[in-house]
């Protein structure tokens, strides 16, 4: 019977993360984190992330492009698995951790870990 309650506890716990930015990074599902994003024409050919206004991102140690959008440069060694993980979780509709550069100018993501 133990077990039985635990397993159902377990199950519910993992699939209940709520949406929170610390200063390292944000925790949540991709929907409840960004409310969109584009890649650009920019010869850099980052990917910009627009965080959700409900999000607490002033809690984040880095700077938000236009106060609003953290990016994903091209240039970063993981850019298209970054990227893959990110689509795959939204499609997914799993929770994600994305890791921030500390104090970039642009909100750099420095690395992402899914949530199964």
């Amino acid at each position: 019977m133990r077990f039985i309650v635990a397993m159902i506890a377990l199950t519910f716990s993992l699939d209940t993360f709520s949406a929170g930015c610390t200063a390292q990074g944000c925790t949540g599902k991709p929907s409840e984190l960004f409310s969109n994003y584009y890649l650009t024409g920019s010869e850099d050919g980052r990917i910009f992330f627009h965080m959700r206004d409900d999000v607490d991102k002033q809690k984040m140690n880095c700077t938000l492009v236009e106060g609003a959008y953290a990016t994903l440069m091209s240039t970063h060694p993981l850019f298209k698995e970054i990227y893959s993980s990110l689509l795959s979780a939204s499609a997914m509709d799993r929770a994600v951790y994305i890791r921030v550069k500390g104090g970039s100018s642009k909100c750099e993501i420095a690395y992402v870990r899914l949530y199964m």
